[in-house]
Parts: C-alpha cells; structure tokens; sequence
C-alpha cells in the first residue's frame, strides 16, 4: 500500500525536478549566462587591458574622442497589427582609444545621440582650436565584440581620405552599450526574476511534496486512532477496487493525489461529479463530501468518475448522485440530507 502510493509521489518528484532542471538549462542556453556578468558588473577597460582576451566580456569605458558615425541601424516597430516605417534604434561610432592607440567601435542606442554628439563637438573644438583635448567623456557599458565583416567594411568606409586608417590593425572591436549577450540589463533582470519565481515555486512544491511523507501520514492516523492496525489497512487496500489513480477499499479510499492519501468512508456522506466548461473542453472533478463539511476531490476523465460514483453508491450511508436535487439539498438542508442514507432512515436513488 505504501509503497504503491510512493511511487506516485516519487514520479511527481522526479517530475518537478526534471520540469526544473529543463527551465534552468533553457534559461542558461538561451541567456547565455548573461545575468552572471550583470551581477558581476562590468570589467573597466584600463591601459593594460587586452581586447582579445576580453572579447563577449561585459565591459566599461568612458568615451572622449567619438570620431563620427559609420553606420545606422533602424528597426519596425509592430503596434495594434500595424507595422510602422523603419525608425533610428542604435548608431555606431568610430572612436579613438588613446590608451591602446588604436580605433574601435562604440554602438549607441538612439536615446544618447544628443550626448554622442556633443562630446564630438567637444573634442572637435579642441583640435580646431588647439585647446587640451578632452579629459571626461561618456560612460559606455556593454559586450565587448569583433565587428562582423559587413559592419568593419562600413567601419573603414568611414575612414577614407581621413589618414586614420593606420590605427586598424586587423580585428575591429566594438563596445555595444546597453546590451549583454545581445538583451538590455532590463530584459535580462526580468527574465531572470520570472525563472527565480517559476524555480522558487517548483521547489516548493518539491518540499512539500517531500514534507507530506506517505509513510509518516498513515503511522500518525494508526498512533491518532489505535484500533486501527497497519495490517488491517493493508488488507483493505489488497481488496481494494482501483480507479485511475484511485483505490477505493470496504474501509478506506486511498490515493496519491487526495490531501491525506486516504479517505476514511465511514466519514463520507456525500460523493458526485463536478464538470467544468472551458476553451479547451471539459474537465472533470471526482468529489468526496465528509462528514464534518469538508471535501475531496481529484481530477480525473469522464470514465473514471463514472466508475468511481458506481462504485461508491454500493456504500450504503453514502449519497451518491450527479442530480441538482441532491446538491441543493446538501448545500442548504443538511439535517435533511444526513437522514436520507447517513442516519439509515432511507435510501436515496443513484444516478450512474
């Protein structure tokens, strides 16, 4: 008996690991880890840094010589079915890095063009006039990156007739601000924070389906109530008529998936059918009605439900019927629908 209910316990166990475990590594596939360099925060680009060995790392820099923009990138937008024209996202720039003596690329979201552009007439201005370049410029963060082939051909594009071209020297390299593994920080950490709650909730219910040992709830019914032997429940449950996932016994009906893994019938009064309408069918609901008001219920096909009301209208106490009669008089006349089989005083009919 317990063992047989274990296995079904084990299964929702495994079940939740394995639903786990499938979140964990999409989420880890597809992000690419990139709320790890998020977390860890970005790795400033200093003097002695090497661009090669920190190649799809998520870097800083303060950008203080934009030389001027190579290329633009639009994007559609998709509001209420319409597709609107092709409008500015991002932009890249060709900047000079002092400390490397070397050019790289910096792509900017739209929103900075108006800061972009002044720290270029900054730096401009002191090159016309001869005044100290700039010593502050624009923080950028973001993955460092090798300009594709297309995107390096309009890089050295812009470079024509300008005599800089001297300072590429193989790899181009770029610093794509707001963005980590390709998503802006804001996508990763709500993401992120919707995996922690989906995990958070699976794990949950894996300790509280761990907690609600089948062993454990049976030994505390028998200690609770000593007339009633391990043995003799293990008899009944030998005997016992098996629905689904469902054992219903002489004494007790037992099953995984009802809150206490059994139910004492001689505390049953009341069992019926629930159906539930939706867009995706009908669901149906097996429900024990107890004595003291409260109720079972498992989730199971038309079949088994009808099965399960077969077999327990042959419970002579137990009012077993699909009929709104029935229901309305357990809802609002409950001395009533005691006296019908509960007490012995008639039967009432079964609807199978």
């Amino acid at each position: 008996m317990i063992r047989e209910l274990q296995k079904k316990q084990l299964k929702k166990v495994f079940i939740i690991l394995a639903i786990a475990v499938a979140i964990g590594g999409f989420f880890g596939y597809f992000s690419k880890m990139a709320v790890i360099d998020l977390v860890k925060g970005p790795v400033p680009l200093t003097e002695e840094s090497n661009l090669e060995e920190l190649e799809g790392s998520y870097v800083s820099w303060e950008l203080k010589y934009p030389l001027g923009e190579f290329i633009e990138i639009k994007k559609k937008t998709r509001v209420r079915g319409y597709t609107s024209s092709p409008r500015r996202s991002r932009a890249g720039y060709v900047a000079l890095d002092p400390e490397r003596e070397i050019l790289i690329a910096v792509e900017l979201p739209a929103k900075r063009d108006e800061e972009v552009e002044a720290q270029m007439d900054l730096f401009y201005e002191a090159m016309e006039s001869g005044k100290e370049l700039p010593q502050t410029g624009l923080s950028v963060k973001g993955e460092l990156v090798k300009l594709d082939l297309e995107s390096r051909k309009y890089f050295l594009s812009a470079l024509r007739g300008t005599g800089l071209s001297d300072l590429v020297d193989g790899d181009v390299y770029q610093i794509t601000d707001g963005e980590i593994k390709g998503d802006a920080p804001e996508t990763i950490i709500f993401i992120t924070g919707f995996v922690v709650l989906l995990l958070v909730l699976l794990f949950g219910e894996l300790f509280l389906t761990i907690k609600k040992s089948v062993k454990k709830t049976f030994e505390s019914y028998i200690n609770a109530n000593p007339s009633i032997t391990m043995e003799a429940m293990e008899n009944d449950f030998a005997q016992a008529e098996k629905v689904g996932g469902i054992w219903v016994g002489r004494r007790w009906t037992y099953g995984q998936m009802l809150d206490h893994y059994f139910i004492d019938n001689s505390q049953l009064v009341y069992a019926h059918i629930r159906e539930e309408s939706g867009r995706n069918g009908t669901s149906y609901w097996f429900c024990w009605n107890m004595l003291d008001g409260t109720q079972e219920k498992v989730s199971a096909n038309e079949k088994n439900c009808r099965k399960l009301l077969e077999i327990t209208a042959r419970m002579p106490h137990v009012v077993a019927s699909n009929s709104p009669e029935m229901a309305y008089l357990y809802q609002h006349n409950r001395e009533q629908f005691l006296n019908l089989r509960y007490r012995g005083q008639e039967d009432a009919p079964s609807d199978l």
